[in-house]
């Protein structure tokens, strides 16, 4: 087991697992997380309007990553969490960053749609990565854009060369 598996919260770890579903366009999950202890992340968010046809604006990134705080929320209430997430007001639009705390709420009944939806989704996701996350992934995530800049807009033309559209 590595050092960040060993010291993610099982409770948070839940509530990241469920998050992971939450919709996004082309399935691009335009954020990266970065825990901070047992009930605190930074959310690293990037849109992908260099790179992907979809996103001529970075709203839709925009759009998705606020789907992802209010699956967060959603999940969270299952374990009567209350989600506050609080954006950096130094990061630039298009690399949003929030920092995401969760704080008891015993009274906090759990959302219907935890169970109803968020359990219940399915998929072709692979399991949330427990890769340490580089300077470079926390800075707008890089690498990941580059990489989907070719899943978003790449293909190949008769031949084999790789095109761009």
């Amino acid at each position: 087991m590595s050092k960040m598996e060993q010291h993610l919260d099982a409770t948070l770890e839940q509530i990241l697992e469920l998050a992971r579903w939450a919709p996004s366009g082309d399935n691009t999950q335009p954020w990266r997380f970065e825990i901070l202890d047992a009930r605190r992340l930074v959310v690293h968010g990037h849109d992908t309007r260099d790179h992907c046809v979809y996103d001529l604006d970075g709203h839709p990134s925009q759009m998705s990553i606020g789907a992802l705080l209010e699956t967060m929320a959603i999940a969270a209430s299952a374990h009567q969490l209350e989600m506050q997430a609080t954006r950096h007001g130094e990061a630039p639009e298009s690399r949003p960053t929030l920092t995401v705390e969760f704080t008891p709420a015993p009274l906090l009944e759990p959302d219907p749609l935890a169970a109803a939806c968020l359990l219940n989704t399915s998929g072709q996701r692979r399991a949330l990565s427990r890769r340490p996350l580089t300077a470079g992934r926390a800075i707008g995530a890089g690498g990941v854009a580059a990489a989907q800049a070719t899943a978003c807009t790449g293909w190949r033309a008769p031949g084999g060369a790789r095109r761009r559209g």
